[in-house]
């Protein structure tokens, strides 16, 4: 009787041990957007380990075949998304703003998750803060990302709305323009590739 006791005892505090890990893959699993933030995690600091601070019990890989197999994702936002207050940015946006924050792997598998977005219909047009998609990946220097959304059909002659800051009123090609002029020669592959839309 005493063995079963200290069994069960030793089962219970196993599972309680690891309910912080279970608690955190609940949380950033339960929508999209954490999802996202999942399949972008960098590959070095990723663990399956329980005890570690950030450990998980979903991989990246296994993340991204989530958002690719499972239509609960995009039913709602979490509870956590929603404390955040990210549910109401485009989800190509916030995948797209994961690009250039991990190592190459993380970015190939952000590239990949767009991708399936962009086929999934996401919208491409949208403004959020004032920005669409075109003018985040030019702000933010990606070009294999703004040639996918070009590609797709993105419309780089959508103007950022947002009074009082220089970039308001200007499109794709003319908010290009304006970070040049502050960062020479930081823009030439962005530019070439937005030239090429004009032919």
């Amino acid at each position: 009787m005493r063995r079963r006791i200290l069994i069960i005892g030793v089962v219970v505090l196993l599972l309680l041990s690891l309910f912080p890990a279970a608690y955190r893959t609940i949380q950033w699993s339960s929508d999209a957007y954490g999802l996202i933030i999942l399949a972008t995690w960098p590959d070095d600091t990723f663990t399956y380990n329980p005890y570690a601070k950030d450990g998980y019990f979903v991989a990246p890989e296994t993340a991204v075949w989530i958002l690719k197999n499972f239509d609960y994702p995009y039913k709602g936002c979490s509870e956590m998304s929603k404390n955040i207050g990210i549910c109401d940015i485009p989800l190509i946006m916030w995948a797209g703003r994961t690009l250039g924050t991990g190592d190459s792997q993380a970015d190939k598998r952000a590239h990949e998750i767009i991708e399936f977005l962009i086929k999934k219909g996401e919208p491409l047009n949208e403004r959020y803060s004032g920005m669409t998609v075109v003018h985040e990946a030019i702000l933010y220097r990606q070009p294999k990302y703004l040639k996918m959304l070009l590609d797709a059909g993105a419309d780089p002659n959508i103007t950022i709305d947002r009074e009082g800051k220089k970039s308001h009123g200007l499109d794709a090609f003319g908010f290009v323009e304006l970070l040049e002029s502050m960062t020479p020669g930081g823009f030439r592959e962005i530019k070439k590739i937005l030239n090429n839309t004009k032919d």
